[in-house]
């Protein structure tokens, strides 16, 4: 189950940037993704042993948050190098 929680936030995360056209605005993505990663935190870290699926829910918003982090980083890092200027 984690591992569906995981994919599915990869990718509403993604679907989501692209729909709305956030590439323009660097700084209201990483805002988004830190507080996905926040709130996926407190769902994870808060839920470990009382209810196992909410637990999974925020063990797939948490790291599925700070892998998409990660992959709009070095996104915009290669774009920077590769765009012509």
């Amino acid at each position: 189950m984690k591992y569906i929680f995981f994919t599915v936030t990869l990718a509403l995360q993604f679907l989501s940037i692209l729909t709305l056209k956030l590439l323009d605005n660097f700084t209201l993505i990483i805002v988004i993704l830190i507080l996905s990663i926040v709130f996926g935190g407190i769902i994870k870290f808060s839920n470990e042993k009382s209810n196992l699926t909410i637990a999974n829910i925020g063990w797939g918003l948490f790291y599925g948050s700070v892998t998409s982090l990660g992959l709009i980083i070095i996104f915009i890092i290669w774009l920077s190098f590769n765009f012509p200027k």
